[in-house]
């Protein structure tokens, strides 16, 4: 059976922006990553290292509110990487300064004296349960 040659689809008019509101939100989100792109003094965050320094510049961000600080050190307890450089971080900023650290704060820092954190993750965890599959084969 002779296969049918394809034809280019006509482009369809559901792709395009149905209100003034969601064209100018397009345009808006279009412009700023490409000046997200052009980088500037920190780089693109769609570069592998400057990524990883955007995404900690975001996260500092969170450290203004309760909600945020609470939000950060959940997920530094359970082992994101990102998120125990950005509190070692500001931890270490305010003891340094000699500023009070808010609750939030000085409850994780109590956990880290007592070694509760779980440390970051390091790699791919299926890869690494492989690799320990098959070296307890080899014994």
């Amino acid at each position: 059976m002779a296969k049918k040659k394809r034809e280019p689809k006509t482009p369809s008019l559901s792709n395009l922006p149905a209100t003034i509101d969601e064209a100018e939100a397009l345009i808006f989100a279009r412009e700023l990553i490409l000046r997200l792109d052009a980088g500037g003094d920190v780089g693109s965050p769609f570069e592998g290292t400057e990524s990883r320094h955007f995404l900690r510049k975001l996260l500092a961000g969170t450290l203004q509110t309760a909600d945020g600080r609470m939000w950060l050190t959940d997920m530094a307890r359970a082992g994101e990487e990102e998120s125990q450089i950005v509190l070692q971080d500001a931890l270490l900023e305010m003891k340094s300064r000699h500023i009070e650290l808010p609750t939030e704060l000085a409850y994780y820092d109590m956990q880290l004296t007592r070694a509760d954190v779980v440390p970051a993750r390091w790699g791919d965890r299926k890869r690494n349960t492989n690799l320990r599959a098959t070296s307890s084969l080899r014994r």
